[in-house]
């Protein structure tokens, strides 16, 4: 399994272009794994990353959309809503009542920033990706988001599934709270073309 680095880069230090970018990358990292497992080609590969005459262009044979808790995670709600913190130092699902779910055949699921509503108090202090309920893909600290008084930041790296891996997305709880909290994931699928509209 190869090494991972997690920490989250705050939206200030970033540009409008620096964060197209990244979100770029992040996809682009995405579609190698799709090609990896040999359902998307390289073409597909070569367009998106600009490598071909045309500059940057939409692959072929694969979709990429940004990905709905409702139909791709099975959420109750078609919201990134956590339960209500009832504890501290407690880790809840994200989205509320999932506690895991697996990338369905030909997909992959790509993971690129956090956000949040609720700044004052911050709900949650850690966000946290395992592989089924064991191994951690990515760790990260959600508090600096507080003290640059910003409501998302990018991943430094992507959090990437691919069929048939287990996703667990869960959060710390750093308060007690009444409501439940909102925390939205930037996050795009991609799949074979024309399998889903979204």
């Amino acid at each position: 399994m190869p090494g991972s680095v997690s920490y989250l880069l705050p939206t200030d230090r970033m540009t409008f272009t620096e964060e197209r970018e990244h979100r770029h990358k992040s996809i682009l990292a995405g579609l190698r794994v799709a090609v990896q497992h040999g359902w998307a080609s390289q073409r597909d590969y070569d367009l998106y990353a600009g490598r071909l005459p045309g500059g940057v262009q939409t692959p072929e044979t694969v979709d990429i959309r940004e990905l709905q808790p409702t139909l791709d995670l099975g959420a109750a709600l078609d919201s990134w809503t956590t339960a209500v913190n009832a504890a501290v130092n407690a880790w809840v699902a994200l989205p509320a009542g999932v506690a895991a779910f697996g990338v369905p055949g030909n997909r992959v699921y790509v993971f690129y920033k956090i956000g949040t509503e609720e700044l004052v108090p911050i709900p949650n202090s850690r966000a946290r990706f395992l592989v089924g309920q064991g191994n951690i893909r990515g760790m990260f600290d959600l508090e600096p988001l507080f003290s640059h008084d910003l409501v998302e930041g990018y991943f430094s790296e992507p959090m990437i599934y691919a069929t048939p891996e287990l996703i667990t997305v869960a959060l710390r709880t750093r308060v007690i709270t009444g409501v439940l909290a909102v925390w939205y994931l930037g996050a795009v699928v991609i799949e074979v073309g024309g399998g889903v509209v979204a």
